[in-house]
């Protein structure tokens, strides 16, 4: 359950289910899923440590230091 976005439930879900390493996203809702000083984020963070949430430019970064 995810109540701070309930329409947002079913990404953070099938992320999960498909063992994803990353939710790629500008919703700021799904972003703060990644924010340490969010109580939501702190909570997912503990839950789910494999799951990263981040935005298109920081994939971006990221594929460009590989």
């Amino acid at each position: 359950a995810y109540p701070r976005d309930p329409k947002d439930e079913h990404y953070v879900d099938l992320a999960i289910a498909v063992g994803a390493h990353l939710v790629v996203s500008r919703d700021r809702d799904l972003l703060a899923l990644a924010d340490p000083n969010d109580s939501a984020g702190r909570d997912f963070q503990a839950r789910f440590q494999a799951l990263g949430v981040i935005t298109p430019q920081e994939l971006l970064a990221k594929l460009a230091a590989q």
